[in-house]
């Protein structure tokens, strides 16, 4: 959980930095939608050295630490295909960001009850193997949160279509300055 933790940790500064530029944004009459999308490309870079070597540095971390071997084994069992849909969870996570700022956190609200429910629901069948899924244990319930939290973008999806000052997919500009000062003002 806390080396889970640690890796989401990396997010939030896109996280803070869309937040807070897209609340400026809004707040002074533009579109935030730029700031939005290169918090996405940057979710993106961010979260591919990890989906491809995350997996190897937690093991070493571990190790390092003189975790016990089964330990070891049964974190990485989990957090496998957390590792494998990381961009997805980091994306919404900037989406999130996106609505945070501009004032919108009931489709926030909404978002988590989604994911929340489910990845309750999908944890039983992929734990457990209820209605003829495999009975996965722990990295069934790796599954479930990976793909629970992939699946708040298309959640996400349809209200972010709505939204003109945030939808990524209007006025389409993506600029070195707004990557670097979504950067600056994120750290």
């Amino acid at each position: 959980s806390t080396l889970l933790w640690l890796v989401y940790a990396s997010t939030e500064v896109v996280y803070t930095g869309v937040n807070v530029l897209v609340a400026q944004a809004v707040g002074a009459g533009r579109r935030g939608s730029n700031f939005l999308l290169s918090g996405l490309i940057l979710s993106i870079l961010i979260s591919l050295p990890m989906t491809l070597w995350g997996e190897e540095f937690l093991r070493f971390f571990l190790v390092s630490f003189s975790t016990p071997r089964k330990v070891v084994d049964t974190a990485l069992e989990y957090l496998h295909p957390i590792f494998i849909l990381l961009p997805f969870a980091f994306m919404t996570n900037v989406i999130n960001a996106g609505f945070n700022g501009l004032g919108k956190t009931r489709v926030i609200f909404l978002a988590t009850l989604f994911v929340s429910v489910f990845n309750v629901v999908l944890s039983l069948f992929l734990i457990y193997g209820f209605l003829g899924f495999p009975a996965l244990g722990v990295e069934g319930a790796g599954w479930a949160v990976a793909v629970a939290e992939s699946f708040a973008i298309f959640f996400y999806f349809p209200f972010l279509l709505k939204e003109k000052q945030i939808n990524p997919l209007r006025d389409v500009e993506i600029r070195l300055e707004n990557l670097l000062k979504l950067i600056k003002v994120g750290f």
